[in-house]
């Protein structure tokens, strides 16, 4: 593996990722949630929810579900087209007539998508977190937030990458786009609209979704999710994330590993 050509095929894939229309739409629209929440629902969060938590957090909770729905849906069809469509178009012949091992590729892929969404997410939750200070007002500890904020960017890119690897590989399974497609339409339907995870018993752990709801509230002690909860401190939250942290991270490099392995014994012609 050479890892200038890595980087060259992720800044490749970054910037392609970028500059589509569509995502550039998705971001909008993002915002402009961002927006509508920080300006519409933050004049109810000041109460006596529980003495000594900061409501701030809370407003994180009100735009979540839409964040964390708009970002994996996006994730998902960001990691397979970018391997069902370039070998559909034969793309990825162009690269592999270069000097590069297929594995490189699938890295380098990955790495491009994984550091846009991190760009998206960070984008999108620091706009919000000005929203809420500008229409709301200024949390009781810029550190607690600063924290609780990175850790929020972190677990959701996470749980995005892993959408990204998972989907990647169904691309790489799967050469015709719309079957591709297909296949990752049904597990969106399936996943946030059918929640699948109900049937799966301890199964479910390994999904996505779920992994996130495990990183943001590991023990479950009700509303508000641990992650927001001031009334917890953030090193208890740490502490109790980290292993299905560390389960998330394994399951992506599993992934890859696989997507690796797959594409290298396929053939394109």
């Amino acid at each position: 593996m050479r890892f200038n050509s890595v980087f060259l095929i992720a800044k490749n894939e970054f910037y392609r990722t970028i500059g589509h229309p569509v995502v550039i739409i998705v971001g909008i629209i993002v915002l402009f949630l961002a927006f509508v929440y920080g300006y519409g629902n933050t004049a109810t969060f000041e109460s006596d929810y529980s003495e000594g938590m900061d409501s701030f957090l809370l407003c994180y909770c009100q735009n979540e579900y839409s964040i964390l729905l708009i970002c994996s849906i996006m994730a998902a069809f960001l990691g397979v087209l970018s391997m069902a469509r370039d070998r559909w178009e034969h793309s990825v012949d162009v690269l592999l007539v270069k000097p590069l091992y297929r594995r490189d590729v699938i890295l380098g892929k990955f790495i491009g998508l994984s550091g846009y969404i991190y760009v998206f997410v960070s984008v999108a939750l620091v706009f919000s977190t000005l929203m809420f200070m500008l229409f709301f007002r200024e949390p009781l500890s810029y550190i607690d937030l600063l924290c609780r904020l990175l850790s929020y960017i972190f677990i959701l890119s996470l749980e995005c990458s892993l959408i990204v690897a998972l989907t990647m590989l169904v691309g790489t399974l799967l050469k015709n786009v719309i079957g591709a497609v297909s296949v990752v339409v049904v597990y969106v339907y399936a996943d946030w609209f059918r929640y699948i995870v109900q049937y799966m018993g301890g199964l479910s752990i390994i999904m996505p979704r779920m992994l996130y709801h495990k990183m943001a509230d590991p023990v479950s002690r009700g509303y508000p999710q641990e992650l927001f909860n001031t009334l917890i401190p953030f090193t208890t939250w740490l502490n109790e994330a980290m292993p299905y942290i560390l389960l998330t991270l394994f399951e992506i490099i599993l992934l890859i590993l696989i997507n690796c392995f797959i594409f290298a014994r396929l053939d394109d012609s």
